[in-house]
């Protein structure tokens, strides 16, 4: 989704159901009383040839660039504009009035059915050097989707380090041996970040996810060697 954060548009990716990331698209300067051109070159699928591309004002190379699944399985993509505000009731004083204008929206099936403001053959020359980088630009930044160990001998490896210094400062409703076994052959090979409700749903009971959610949570969303992991817990 596109949210105002700090001032400007930000990208915030939540394939998984949660944000994986955030990534700035227009500043403020650029924006506050301007129209801003955004095009979005897509892919929508749970699948790894997936991609979400935007350009802005007449740009040919991506301002974001994600190159992964795009939705989560068995979830319908739909489209919504608007003003949302979170946490009204936190608010200390009246708000400000806020306006957006929105206009010539639309979509197609290519570049050029949808946009007037961009060279759709320049952007379409670079399709292929997208599609077969490695690492992708990202505002300047090389940025790729992250992979996560969900192999048994990656997760085992995790969980036995995570156990040990738990048991040795006396932590309880820690998962059983049986509980954490079945829990990895049900998410072994799984590539997407998952949320604590999907962790729960894979095998790990309410009370430990409810005293250990965090901690579960960082073990197997660890994008990073087990070593590491096993130091820095």
């Amino acid at each position: 989704m596109f949210q105002n954060s700090k001032g400007g548009s930000n990208v915030d990716n939540q394939v998984s159901g949660g944000t994986i990331h955030t990534r700035k698209a227009l500043t403020d300067q650029e924006m506050r009383g301007k129209w801003s051109d955004i095009l979005v070159h897509v892919n929508f699928t749970a699948n790894k040839d997936g991609f979400f591309r935007v350009y802005v004002n007449g740009e040919t190379s991506p301002r974001y660039a994600w190159s992964g699944p795009t939705k989560t399985a068995g979830k319908r993509v739909y489209y919504k504009t608007g003003i949302y505000r979170s946490f009204m009731s936190r608010s200390k004083g009246p708000d400000a009035t806020q306006v957006v204008y929105f206009d010539d929206i639309s979509r197609a099936k290519n570049c050029n059915q949808v946009s007037k403001y961009f060279d759709c053959r320049a952007i379409e020359a670079s399709q292929s050097e997208l599609a077969n980088s490695a690492l992708l630009e990202v505002c300047g930044v090389r940025l790729c989707p992250p992979v996560y160990d969900r192999s048994v001998a990656g997760l085992t490896t995790r969980f036995e380090c995570w156990l040990a210094q738990s048991k040795a400062k006396g932590k309880r409703e820690l998962p059983s041996s049986h509980e954490v076994q079945r829990f990895i052959s049900n998410i072994e090979g799984d590539s997407y970040h998952m949320l604590k409700s999907a962790i729960r749903a894979k095998g790990v009971s309410q009370q430990t996810m409810k005293v250990h959610g965090k901690a579960i949570s960082e073990l197997v969303n660890y994008a990073s060697s087990n070593q590491g992991f096993c130091s820095k817990i």
